[in-house]
């Protein structure tokens, strides 16, 4: 898919640099008239705490800048999709697990204006990447309701309705990797980075993969496709939690569509067999017959395409809708 010119059908017409913030890696972006013009990719040092973050994060959105410079182009904003569970009004990180040290309350949007003297916006980056499936890839068809999946370090998420995510009372909506999925699999439920038993993030992610078999995800599912038991076993039960946190999200939403990306998704065509098979027998009938599952459209790129409408709004439209209690 053509990424270099993918945001010109949202209509965005600034130049922005994005960030996409995760708790392995930092990617960001510079964006000019709708078009992914400069990459540049560092790695988070996530257990260093939240100042070497910041300073990483930093230091990538100033290499964009010089080269938008270089080129003549003007930045007007940033967008920044980052880890954690994020306030978008306040731009701060409410909460964080310990795959980033000390995140929790960072007062993201300020600390990255006043770095780099631009507007910022931040978002969640599973609220992010469902906002950029939603009105960039496999919901942009007509999709009134979709849910996004991302299965990386963690698993995010995200809920769109008719384009815009919705972020929640405490601004913790979207945390579907916490959904706990314990009972569709046999066996002692694992122990997730938030100190729960039994969510989907514990069986399906590269912390639970590094946790399990001190391997990285694409090692394992290397291993898997040769026949390795270990490594398949732990891929047909991670897809197994999979299928069965979809059969909750459809139970709730019945959404359009759900959408599965992050790093983790390039072993959708070993994932999807029995998160298929576990999502039909964990959900009622209508449920499997209205809501379809599929691999995001936009690939490992959909949190900073998201980063970059936030910066951006859509039509003049909101991104993003918290509700009040």
């Amino acid at each position: 898919m053509p990424q270099k010119v993918i945001l010109r059908a949202a209509g965005a017409r600034a130049s922005v640099l994005a960030l996409d913030l995760g708790a392995t890696t930092i990617k960001g972006a510079l964006v000019h008239r709708g078009a992914l013009v400069a990459h540049e990719r560092v790695a988070t040092p996530g257990l260093e705490g939240a100042s070497a973050v910041l300073d990483a994060a930093v230091r990538c959105l100033e290499r964009l800048r010089v080269r938008a410079e270089r080129t003549r182009i003007c930045v007007d904003a940033i967008g920044i999709a980052s880890c954690g569970m994020i306030d978008p009004v306040e731009g701060v990180v409410v909460d964080s697990t310990e795959t980033m040290r000390g995140w929790r309350g960072t007062r993201l949007r300020a600390e990255v204006e006043r770095r780099m003297g631009l507007r910022v916006a931040v978002e969640n980056d599973g609220r992010a990447a469902a906002l950029a499936e939603a009105r960039l890839g496999a919901g942009a068809q007509g999709a009134k309701i979709c849910v996004m999946l991302t299965l990386g370090t963690g698993v995010g998420g995200g809920v769109a309705i008719n384009g815009t995510v919705i972020s929640g009372a405490g601004s913790l909506a979207g945390a579907l990797g916490h959904l706990d999925v314990s009972g569709a699999i046999s066996g002692r439920a694992p122990r997730c980075a938030c100190g729960r038993r039994g969510c989907l993030e514990a069986y399906l992610s590269a912390f639970a993969c590094r946790r399990d078999l001190r391997a990285e995800p694409k090692e394992v599912f290397a291993a898997a496709r040769r026949g390795v038991a270990a490594e398949s076993a732990w891929v047909q039960r991670g897809a197994t939690a999979l299928g069965a946190a979809c059969a909750h999200i459809a139970h709730v939403l019945n959404p359009d569509v759900i959408a599965i990306g992050g790093g983790i998704a390039a072993g959708w065509p070993q994932l999807s067999p029995t998160a298929a098979a576990a999502f039909h027998k964990n959900a009622l009938p209508r449920t499997v017959a209205t809501t379809r599952l599929v691999r995001s459209r936009l690939g490992a790129d959909a949190s900073l395409l998201g980063a970059a409408l936030c910066a951006t709004p859509w039509r003049g439209g909101p991104t993003s809708a918290r509700s009040r209690p």
